[in-house]
C-alpha cells in the first residue's frame, strides 16, 4: 500500500484497486492517482502482493475521517472494490470501473464504466447491463489501441477526462 496525503485539507479519499497484472504505476491508474492528488484528495494505492487490502480499507473507512470515498478500480480490482463497498452501506462511496470483469456487473449500478470493444475479458452482450458505460473502439483490456501509441495516448486522455468528471462531482473541483 502507498498512501499519498494531499497538501490541501480535505475529506475525500480515493482508493485505487489495481488489476492482477495492471499495477498502480501503469498509465491509467498512475494518472487517476495524480489527478486525484491535484484535486486535493488523499489517495491509497493498493498492492495485493504485499497488502491485506481488506484490513487497510476497513481501518481507513472505519476512522470516519472522510466524507466521500472513491474507489477507482481496474479489472480484477473491480471485483474487490465492489465486494468491499458492500461492507460499508452507510459510507458515501463512488466507483469508477475500468475494464470490469463479468463478476463485477452486480456491483456497478449507475457508476461509470469504461471498457474497450476488443476486451477479451468482457463479453459484449454484458454491455446492455451497464447504464453508464463508455466503450472505447479498438481498445483492448489495457484500454490501449494495439500498434498505435498516439491513439492509445488519446484514449488515455479521454479516460482521464471522464475520471476528472467523477472527481468534480465528489470534490466540486474544476481541473
Amino acid at each position: 500500500m502507498t498512501f499519498f496525503k494531499s497538501k490541501k485539507p480535505n475529506d475525500i479519499l480515493v482508493i485505487v484497486f489495481p488489476g492482477k497484472e495492471y499495477t498502480c504505476d501503469m498509465p491509467l491508474l498512475y494518472y487517476c492517482t495524480e489527478t486525484a492528488l491535484q484535486s486535493g484528495c488523499d489517495v491509497i494505492n493498493l498492492n495485493y502482493a504485499s497488502d491485506d487490502y481488506k484490513q487497510i480499507v476497513n481501518e481507513v473507512i472505519n476512522e470516519n475521517r472522510y466524507k466521500n470515498i472513491v474507489f477507482a478500480s481496474k479489472s480484477l480490482g473491480t471485483i474487490f472494490a465492489g465486494e468491499t463497498a458492500l461492507q460499508f452501506p452507510d459510507s458515501n462511496i463512488t466507483h469508477f470501473f475500468l475494464t470490469p470483469l463479468a463478476e463485477t456487473i452486480q456491483y456497478i449500478g449507475n457508476f461509470p464504466v469504461i471498457i474497450g470493444d476488443k476486451d477479451n475479458f468482457f463479453a459484449s452482450e454484458n454491455i446492455a447491463y451497464l447504464p453508464n458505460v463508455h466503450v472505447i473502439n479498438g481498445a483492448d483490456h489495457s484500454l490501449e489501441i494495439a500498434g498505435d501509441c498516439i491513439q492509445s495516448v488519446e484514449v488515455l486522455k479521454l479516460i482521464i477526462g471522464i475520471w476528472i468528471n467523477v472527481l468534480e462531482v465528489c470534490v466540486n473541483w474544476n481541473y
